[in-house]
């Protein structure tokens, strides 16, 4: 079971929620499954007022990420925003979002996201992988080896991919 899935069916279970009634809740945060079912297992989540701000955060990241793999953008950008606006400080929000506007082609939008992230959450070495690829598509080449340089001495299997 997926770190938020765990803590959501503590959550349920404090709250006296039958967990196992939940069957909307573990599909949401779960990558290997189709993004329309995960889409409406998040969706379900975030209409049922049983979350408090910061898994409502989680949920509309996760959905987020399923409209992106859907290729949906801008839904994703919108529910990686609220995500934000919940739950400010966290940094997988930004860069999921940083993604998204990465592959809009809006490299300014994502080079911001990207270092927001990496404020919140200094040397993560996906980020900066990714800020590289957003400096590359947006020119500053100088930066793209920088953040790359930055990613490989972190994790070396940067270097490959």
């Amino acid at each position: 079971m997926h770190y938020h899935s765990r803590k959501l069916a503590i959550l349920c279970l404090s709250a006296g929620i039958d967990w196992a009634g939940v069957a909307y809740a573990e599909p949401c945060s779960r990558p290997d499954l189709p993004p329309e079912r995960r889409i409406a297992s998040c969706t379900a989540l975030i209409q049922s007022d049983e979350l408090d701000n910061e898994n409502l955060a989680h949920a509309y990241n996760n959905r987020g990420t399923a409209y992106q793999s859907g290729g949906e953008l801008d839904k994703a950008i919108s529910d990686f925003s609220e995500a934000i606006r919940l739950e400010p400080k966290d940094a997988l929000a930004f860069n999921n979002r940083g993604i998204a506007y990465d592959k809009k082609g809006d490299f300014a939008l994502a080079i911001a996201d990207f270092s927001t992230a990496l404020k919140l959450k200094p040397g993560d070495d996906r980020v900066l992988k990714s800020r590289g690829w957003a400096h590359f598509w947006h020119g500053d080449y100088d930066s793209a080896i920088n953040d790359w340089g930055a990613a490989i001495s972190i994790e070396w299997k940067h270097a490959f991919g």
